[in-house]
């Protein structure tokens, strides 16, 4: 009696230990872990997946196994994707203005275009000027 219940407590104690072992999480998902706590909830990310899959969205819940990916889908939807820090390959901050950066690159461009466009047509009169008198 007193060897089953000796073998039954050792037995439980090696299981515990060996299902703590399974558990803990790599040095790389510790530290993917730590920069999404850095990052925050409310803050907008990008994440690329070890499926290679890459993702943009706001951080709308971390817990200590995964966070909520919210975003908007192409067909209007919002999500909410439950990402395991094990399933997480980076993730970086998206800065508030990144969209709004590149509309005001392409504005500069289309400005510097039609400024081009108003100088060639001035350059054009005034040879047409020149050629009339």
């Amino acid at each position: 009696m007193r060897k089953s219940i000796i073998a039954l407590v050792l037995g439980a104690l090696v299981s515990h230990h060996i299902m703590t072992f399974a558990q803990t999480p790599s040095p790389g998902e510790i530290k993917l872990k730590q920069k999404v706590v850095a990052v925050g909830t409310e803050q907008n990310v990008r994440i690329k997946l070890k499926s290679e899959e890459m993702l943009k969205g706001r951080i709308a819940e971390i817990k200590n196994d995964s966070f909520t990916l919210q975003f908007v889908d192409t067909t209007g939807q919002v999500i909410n994707q439950v990402i395991a820090y094990g399933d997480l390959s980076k993730i970086s901050r998206l800065e508030d203005g990144e969209g709004k950066k590149a509309f005001k690159r392409g504005l500069l461009q289309g400005a510097g275009g039609v400024a081009a466009a108003v100088g060639a047509l001035l350059i054009i009169s005034l040879i047409a000027r020149v050629a009339i008198d």
